[in-house]
């Protein structure tokens, strides 16, 4: 569904925030008309130190693509005011999924998308899915996203858009 908007839309940079193995960063530039993605993840485990095992699968599985993508191994609060408004086309949110991370992640780079872009994200819905795999990865409490977007798309009077697969996505055109 991305991929389309993508390509039909021509957009040419975006964000991923929260990478992880960097599956979904490299699936986005297989596929799609982007010459620019930043990642930005802390690779960081729920006792605070790195996950070199992640950080370098995020690195193999980017590595074709070293040209157009930079990871950033950092929180994506201290990344987002280096870059000015309306810059990405794209920005795929996917990081810690607490209520108060998912909020402060959309008031952060949702004035870093242009207008005509998308702001969106990963796990709309409190599933047992997204649930569980957060939980055993950071150990850092329950999935909350859809709480966050419901509440920034009602205070901003936006249209919300969610997907009906497995662990929902969600997007705003901007």
């Amino acid at each position: 569904m991305f991929l389309r908007l993508i390509n039909e839309n021509s957009y040419k940079k975006a964000v991923e925030i929260g990478v992880y193995k960097g599956q979904f960063a490299r699936y986005l530039m297989c596929n799609s008309c982007l010459d620019y993605l930043l990642c930005i993840d802390p690779w960081e485990n729920a006792d605070g130190t790195f996950n070199d095992f992640l950080y370098n699968e995020c690195l193999n599985n980017l590595k074709p693509y070293a040209d157009k993508v930079e990871i950033r191994v950092n929180k994506s609060l201290e990344v987002a005011n280096q870059f000015t408004d309306g810059f990405f086309d794209f920005v795929y949110i996917d990081g810690n999924h607490s209520y108060q991370s998912t909020k402060e992640d959309i008031e952060a780079w949702y004035p870093k998308v242009k207008a005509g872009g998308i702001c969106a994200g990963h796990d709309y819905k409190n599933n047992g899915y997204a649930i569980s795999k957060l939980m055993s990865f950071t150990g850092r409490g329950r999935c909350r996203v859809k709480k966050a977007v419901d509440e920034f798309a009602e205070e901003n009077n936006l249209e919300l858009n969610v997907s009906q697969e497995r662990c929902n996505n969600w997007w705003i055109f901007k």
